[in-house]
């Protein structure tokens, strides 16, 4: 952090930054990492727990169904590969659903970063 914040005042006229204000800037990036993706954790947990809940009732219904009298779970095997695998990381999806539902995590500046979010597609 003390080198490429040296490198922005150094591009701006200024002789350099503070070992202090680069420790400054550094604690206050890593709480604002920590909310946005603690944001998207919780974003994560709730649609694998969503995605959880509808496998289990999916295989209750294939269990349940009958072909000619036979149940096709028990005789159609790799049936539940059908069902996509659960995803467990943060998506671009992730982050931009986060920033709509709770704009402010972004700071004042907000709109601005939202617009550059939006713009990776």
């Amino acid at each position: 952090m003390k080198k490429r914040t040296d490198e922005v005042a150094g591009a701006n006229g200024l002789e350099g930054v503070s070992i202090e204000c680069a420790n400054l800037l550094n604690n206050g990036i890593d709480v604002f990492m920590k909310q946005l993706i603690g944001s998207c954790i919780e974003l994560v947990r709730a649609r694998s727990r969503h995605g959880k809940l509808r496998h289990e009732t999916l295989k209750q219904q294939l269990c349940r169904k009958l072909i000619n009298g036979v149940s096709v779970h028990n005789h159609v095997p790799g049936q539940s590969s059908v069902i996509p695998p659960e995803t467990n990381s943060i998506s671009m999806q992730d982050l931009k659903a986060v920033i709509e539902l709770n704009p402010c995590l972004l700071g004042i500046n907000a709109s601005l970063l939202h617009e550059k979010i939006n713009s990776y597609d």
